[in-house]
């Protein structure tokens, strides 16, 4: 009888009498439980519980767990105390978890690292872990995994944590190295059912097989949320190709994440027509005939996107080669609830055959009331695809709806890509001004951090705005632009000096000058400098200048009245010059001024 078994009939048992059935147990048990029993160490600090948990010490004890999964697979707690390193050790064929026995429990990672996974399954679920269900995957690093299901199988997934996953946790787990299968993804290939990954990432370059590739997760099916994730490494693949998710599906969110390396769709779909559905963040939003559409939220993609399938479309319902800057095709399926893309950005380089959107390639689906929502985002992707389905917000439009609210773009940046009114167009100038978008309902500092969600300042992101999450990851700060409005105003003159009042909104250096033609001849006429003074100006307020005359104009004085050309100028501490011009008369007596 194994532990396991014995624990199902606790009940018939008093507690003395169990414990030392336990001991018999342990000590008589058959060969896969004496080597689960051998290779990790039970002890009364380590014995299995949330609180205990079993300690993955070294690599025999990764394998143990790995190979004995009537032991310890189901509702087990592990904790990893030493980096790991399998580089040197033979290729997995097999993975903790399966499809008849999943991995069940808890692996808490504890900061540490597994390098030089190697797993290379056919048929099946590949990774760490192959199957898991309910599960908690915690605190871990993957440096340099190589996970492979080479065969294009029905129901396959590769991810270099997990290759399926059902109502399970993910939180602070990070991978590098190569992914390649159908639902393929850097961290997971499936993931269905309530499960969540949060503060993870992925570098690994990912390779999908015929169905579902993404930086992150290859294919995130209803109720799935992924929040304060990325992924930079570059992404290929055929049908439903992301950045950071293949495919979202009914009732997922994307919150707070992002990805940037690139991404590309190819034509190798083997499940009949086109492939592609290719995007920089998301390949495929689709929403089901029944919940709620997916969200996009907060996030952003600066990968180039492309996808080239030379074939004409068959099927409207079809887009071999659509691509857009953040979702290369929204989908929803006589539902009125639509995708919902909301205070989000793309700025990749932009390239389908079919179809090609700098927010999304292709919007299509059944009839219901709406398909996808775009609010408070915006498009800097350079937009190239055929000329009747090229977009600087959207590339084409089939059934469905779609609505665009406070969402801009630029015909610079869009290489005047634009065969539809969807967004707001501006100059690339304006969207680099915080004041451009403190005039509309985006939440929107020029300061960082706040609690805004956006900021806006030219020290970042090329002045074009980003999000207050990211600003706060990568230690960006904003200052607002100092003010330099001020107001002067003359206030009297004297045969040495002409006074001016000057009232500034701050710190900074305030001058002035003059200047005036010493020849009443055009042809002939001379610049000379009148008068100077300048100002240390240590607060807001209002100061005077006084420009005090040079010898050449009060010699000019006393034979004429002369004309001031005076420019008053303002620098504020930390911020730009602005000057104000005007025209002063000194009159021949100097004892008046006119202008």
């Amino acid at each position: 009888m194994t532990t396991a078994a014995i624990s199902k009939h606790r009940h018939w048992l008093s507690a003395p009498t169990l414990a030392a059935v336990i001991a018999a147990a342990l000590a008589l048990a058959p060969a896969a439980a004496q080597a689960g029993n051998g290779c990790i160490t039970h002890s009364s600090t380590a014995d299995g519980t949330a609180a205990h948990p079993f300690l993955i010490e070294n690599s025999v004890n990764l394998l143990c767990l790995r190979d004995n999964p009537g032991f310890y697979w189901e509702s087990q707690h592990f904790k990893q105390t030493a980096d790991i390193d399998l580089s040197a050790l033979p290729v997995w064929t097999s993975t903790i978890g399966t499809n008849g026995a999943n991995f069940t429990g808890s692996y808490d990672g504890n900061g540490k690292k597994i390098t030089g996974l190697r797993v290379e399954r056919a048929g099946s679920y590949s990774g760490l872990f192959g199957d898991a269900n309910g599960a908690t995957l915690s605190n871990l690093t993957l440096d340099n995994a190589a996970i492979s299901i080479p065969q294009v199988e029905a129901y396959a997934g590769a991810g270099a944590l997990v290759g399926y996953a059902l109502d399970t946790e993910i939180t602070n787990v990070h991978s590098s190295g190569t992914v390649q299968g159908q639902h393929a993804g850097g961290i997971a290939g499936l993931l269905q059912g309530g499960s969540q990954i949060s503060s993870s990432s992925s570098s690994a370059v990912i390779t999908g097989n015929d169905f579902a590739a993404g930086g992150l997760v290859g294919y995130a099916d209803f109720d799935v949320s992924i929040t304060d994730s990325s992924a930079s490494g570059s992404v290929i693949g055929d049908f439903g190709v992301g950045g950071l998710v293949g495919f979202l599906i009914t009732n997922s969110e994307v919150f707070n994440s992002h990805a940037t390396g690139d991404v590309t769709g190819r034509p190798n779909y083997q499940g009949g027509g086109e492939g592609g559905y290719v995007g920089g963040l998301v390949g495929y939003a689709f929403v089901g005939t029944t919940g709620n559409g997916n969200v996009i939220d907060q996030s952003f993609a600066t990968g180039d996107v492309t996808a080239t399938d030379p074939r004409t479309p068959n099927d409207p319902n079809l887009c071999g080669a659509c691509a857009g800057g953040l979702v290369g095709v929204t989908t929803e399926n006589d539902t009125t609830t639509p995708n919902v893309i909301t205070n989000s950005y793309a700025s990749g380089t932009v390239t389908g055959g079919v179809a090609a959107g700098g927010l999304i390639g292709r919007n299509m689906g059944g009839s219901g009331d709406s398909t996808a929502t775009i609010l408070d985002s915006y498009s800097r992707s350079a937009v190239r695809g055929p000329d009747n389905a090229t977009g600087a917000i959207l590339g084409a439009m089939t059934d469905g709806m779609f609505n665009t609210t406070d969402t801009f773009w630029n015909p610079t940046d869009a290489d005047n890509a634009n065969v539809n009114s969807y967004g707001v167009e501006a100059t690339q100038a304006q969207m680099k001004t915080y004041a451009f978008y403190a005039n509309t309902p985006w939440n929107i500092s020029d300061t960082s951090p706040t609690t805004k969600k956006w900021v806006s300042c030219a020290a970042h992101n090329d002045g074009y705005p980003f999000l207050q999450w990211y600003a706060a990851q990568q230690n960006w700060t904003c200052s607002p632009a100092p003010s330099n409005l001020f107001t002067v105003r003359l206030d009297g003159a004297s045969t040495t000096a002409v006074s001016s009042l000057i009232t500034v909104p701050g710190a900074g250096k305030a001058s002035q000058a003059g200047t005036f033609s010493a020849s009443s001849s055009a042809r002939s006429a001379k610049t000379v400098t009148a008068c100077r003074d300048s100002k240390k100006i240590s607060k807001a307020g209002r100061y005077r200048l006084s420009c005090k005359l040079t010898s050449a104009a009060r010699a000019a004085r006393r034979k004429h009245s002369i004309r001031l050309t005076l420019r008053t100028t303002f620098t504020p501490t930390g911020g730009s010059a602005r000057t104000v011009t005007r025209t002063v008369t000194l009159k021949k007596t100097s004892s008046g001024v006119t202008g």
